[in-house]
């Protein structure tokens, strides 16, 4: 400083701190609960992963009607599969079709539509499966989709497994990713 008080020549001045004040903090601490608000609306499913689906099934079926094709038997069953696990409910399908070739293999495909709870999620929804086996074993994919309640919108796909456990029931498992 020189002696009349003033700043010498190319010394810094110091600038005086702006004070910030208690409105401009007010309307930060408001917006932060609206933008978290916000934040909270967005559908989680559109964020979310994949999450895994486990498990068994047991059922029964009825010829309800056969006929030979190029020796290949061509039948059509009434069937009912009970869902334990991620995935409970009873679905009865109408006319699967089951084809039983010669070399002792076959191939099925059906759909049915039944009231479901997957994964605690309730609704009824449309499965659709196909698949093949060889001797008492059978295996395949399978999607169910088309939810309402609970389930609206909800995509279930994967495989399963089993086998014949008598001439007219069978039982096995799921593993699947809920989309």
């Amino acid at each position: 400083m020189l002696a009349g008080g003033g700043p010498r020549r190319g010394a810094v001045r110091q600038v005086p701190k702006k004070h910030v004040g208690g409105m401009q903090n007010m309307r930060i601490i408001f917006a932060l609960p609206l933008l978290l608000a916000t934040i909270a609306l967005v559908p989680l499913s559109h964020a979310s992963v994949p999450v895994p689906v486990n498990g068994t099934f047991t059922g029964g079926f009825s010829v309800v009607s056969s006929r030979l094709a190029d020796g290949n038997t061509v039948l059509i069953i009434d069937n009912s599969i009970d869902f334990q696990g991620g995935v409970q409910g009873v679905c009865v399908d109408q006319s699967e079709f089951l084809i039983l070739h010669p070399d002792s293999s076959d191939n099925f495909d059906a759909s049915c539509s039944f009231n479901a709870v997957i994964l605690g999620n309730a609704g009824t929804v449309v499965l659709m499966f196909a698949g093949n086996g060889q001797g008492l074993s059978f295996h395949g994919s399978f999607a169910i989709n088309q939810g309402t309640g609970s389930l609206s919108g909800a995509q279930l796909q994967g495989v399963f497994a089993g086998s014949f456990t008598s001439a007219t029931t069978f039982a096995g498992t799921i593993t699947a990713q809920l989309l």
